[in-house]
């Protein structure tokens, strides 16, 4: 198993972190789950992709959890386990590495796993549409260097040692052999009446909602978690339905970003079904959407919000898998104001791979988003006359706004320079259209403009966003991007809009 699947899963680790170190810790982890729980494959195909997805979803729970990572015994291998091409010997690769996490992600399941964008999306917990963007993005920066081929021989550079593999090998039949693991829960739901008893008998309800976003977002630094406690205001109440409730255990969040983060109850007596591996996951919302089982914002009268928006859900580690509880945060992301909506979730389901719907429990559980969505957190960018050079021409930036949270912006482009560029340049630029007929239909002869904007801090870090949407028409675009975790704005330097750079102060 280690010498069929070690480099496979080290590349994929590697191009997430960008850390040797840090990859390493992953193909560790990642070989001991496959050897602890074997599975037959009747191709080779289907086992590839089994640990490309645990791979990939070991990579999530990495970022999300880093300070917790355990480290099998290879620090004595360490510096000769893992061989590296030497700077300047992959300009391919060096600068697929350079590009945001994102696109990085993106490029590497395209180009060297070969996967559509459709299985990019599940994998990386986005839509199709939204990895076209990465993709189309990620070209656009690397130009023409990205040949398919070339970046396929230069990663499969990135690769055990024989001295490494076998202290790999060895330090995984150790760990196997050695006594059960007692693995450290991220979030204990039981006693957790206690546990908030003794934390507000010693401390302050910050501290309280410091420990249940860590579990979230990685252990934040004292800069993020200020962050937090500026954005935290009351909590929802609790909602029961069928003898089901949903309480919510912390919330932040401002104007355009909100985080929910909920335990989920089944009625008494319920035993949630089990999930089938990587197959199979929880849901808030059934098939039946004309019925109401979907997950939505409302305004508080019950009709739909002007506003475009976008909620996901990620569930954290269960420690007690036959009980009836779970705990879920939802990220809602907006390009309008969300004080006052109500989020309505429908109740719980199970999904198979197949998308198929069992309801566990069904209700209306609504919750008014309200308390410390300070709107005042937004801060304006003076950018009178910032333009940034696109692929298919010059963009104008029209308004800027960034928050702790993310970004928003607007922008401008001469439409029949733009059309004229790409049918020059013969570039391949995909827009999907909503038909008349409810349909989304995709022309590839509709190029949109538009070229990245990062924050970049004091020390160099350069922030992207995590998830974004946008909406536009005729020479015109609007754009939201959220970053993955908090920012503290008071290391922000600049933003970078292509090349162009702009100043916050």
């Amino acid at each position: 198993m280690v010498e069929r699947w070690s480099d496979t899963v080290l590349r994929i680790a590697w191009t997430w972190t960008g850390s040797v170190h840090d990859a390493q810790d992953i193909c560790q982890t990642v070989l001991l789950k496959l050897l602890t729980s074997p599975r037959r494959f009747a191709e080779e195909r289907l086992e590839r992709a089994w640990v490309v997805r645990v791979a990939v979803n070991c990579c999530k729970d990495w970022k999300k959890s880093a300070w917790v990572r355990r480290r099998l015994p290879l620090e004595a291998a360490a510096h000769a386990a893992v061989h590296l091409p030497e700077p300047g010997e992959s300009p391919v690769l060096a600068a697929v590495q350079a590009l945001p996490e994102r696109y990085r992600q993106a490029v590497y399941l395209r180009y060297y796993e070969g996967y559509e964008p459709a299985e990019i999306g599940t994998l990386m917990g986005c839509t199709a549409s939204q990895v076209s963007t990465y993709l189309y993005r990620g070209k656009a920066k690397l130009r023409n260097m990205l040949d398919r081929n070339a970046y396929q021989s230069e990663l499969d550079q990135v690769q055990f040692t024989e001295a490494g593999r076998s202290a790999l090998t060895d330090a995984l039949m150790a760990e196997q052999a050695g006594p059960p693991v007692q693995h450290r829960s991220l979030w204990m739901k039981r006693g957790m009446a206690a546990v908030l008893a003794a934390v507000l008998l010693v401390g302050t309800a910050a501290a309280v909602t410091a420990s249940l976003w860590d579990s979230f977002f990685g252990r934040l630094d004292p800069g993020e978690q200020a962050v937090v406690d500026t954005l935290s205001g009351g909590l929802p109440g609790a909602v029961s339905a069928g003898g089901a409730m949903m309480t919510p255990m912390a919330a932040f969040g401002m104007d355009g970003a909100f985080y929910l983060m909920l335990e989920i109850q089944a009625p008494e007596g319920t035993v949630l079904p089990p999930l089938d591996g990587e197959n199979e996951t929880y849901q808030l919302f059934g098939d039946d959407i004309l019925n109401g089982e979907w997950l939505e914002l409302r305004e508080p009268d019950g009709g739909d919000p002007a506003i475009s928006y976008s909620t996901e859900f990620t569930w954290l580690e269960d420690p007690d898998p036959a009980d009836n509880t779970l705990t879920v945060v939802l990220s809602i992301l907006a390009d309008g104001d969300l004080e006052g909506k109500v989020l309505h979730i429908p109740g719980l389901w199970k999904q198979t791979d197949g998308k198929a719907y069992t309801e566990i429990f069904s209700g209306d559980f609504d919750f008014v988003l309200s308390g410390g969505l300070a709107e005042d957190s937004l801060l304006a960018v003076d950018v009178a006359g910032v333009t940034a050079q696109a692929p298919c021409g010059t963009l104008t930036m029209d308004r800027l706004k960034v928050s702790p949270l993310g970004l928003q912006w607007s922008y401008h482009y001469d439409e029949n320079a733009v059309q004229a560029a790409a049918a020059e340049n013969g570039r391949d630029a995909v827009a999907l259209v909503t038909a008349d007929s409810g349909e989304v239909v995709e022309f590839s002869d509709i190029a949109i403009p538009d070229t990245e904007l990062l924050l970049v801090l004091k020390d160099g870090t350069q922030v992207d966003v995590a998830s974004s949407f946008s909406k536009g028409g005729s020479g015109w675009m609007e754009q939201s991007g959220f970053f993955a975790r908090p920012v503290d704005l008071s290391q922000a330097d600049y933003l970078l809009w292509g090349e162009t750079e702009i100043p916050l102060h």
